[in-house]
């Protein structure tokens, strides 16, 4: 195998790479496996670290008040990884999460936020989400990868999360 790229973060393709294939077989899944795949990793690390909110009044949340005006800062990954949402397994790599699409996948709504949400939610989110859909689907066809040891997971924020180290990936032709 040979190193010749880095990804944002180490994924399992393999499982990615059976699910997409097998939906081939079947027409009418759609792709679901690279869906639920896409869907986690953007759970993991999303494109934003954290985005923010303006309060229109002033409001109670439990035993909190809020007064108009305040800016709320939100940590998309605290959000994502947090066990009273998630479950007790909320970081781990869980593909069939997914499988019933993103609303089925938590207790909470609004509980998936990698490109915010409501009225001000990215406009470039679903753009953004088929790009890399169809970009892994073509890559997955004709690669197999594998994360190089010497991997370091250490995500890093500025404007967007990105890899400290990058993901040094060893592939081989299929």
């Amino acid at each position: 195998m040979q190193q010749i790229w880095s990804f944002r973060r180490p994924a399992p393709f393999h499982l990615v790479r059976e699910l997409s294939f097998a939906s081939r077989q079947n027409p009418n899944s759609c792709g679901q496996g690279l869906s639920s795949g896409r869907d986690r990793d953007v759970k993991a690390i999303a494109p934003v670290a954290t985005f923010g909110r303006v309060t229109k009044g002033e409001m109670k949340v439990g035993e909190l008040d809020i007064p108009d005006g305040l800016i709320l800062i939100i940590p998309v990954i605290l959000v994502h990884y947090d066990k009273e949402i998630w479950g007790e397994d909320a970081k781990e790599f869980k593909l069939e999460r997914f499988s019933e699409g993103v609303s089925k996948a938590t207790k909470e709504q609004f509980s998936y936020i990698p490109f915010a949400g409501g009225p001000r939610i990215c406009i470039g989110q679903n753009i953004a989400m088929m790009e890399a859909e169809m970009a892994i689907a073509m890559i997955l066809q004709k690669f197999s990868f594998e994360l190089s040891p010497s991997h370091a997971h250490a995500p890093f924020a500025i404007m967007t999360i990105h890899p400290q180290y990058g993901a040094p990936l060893a592939y081989a032709q299929l």
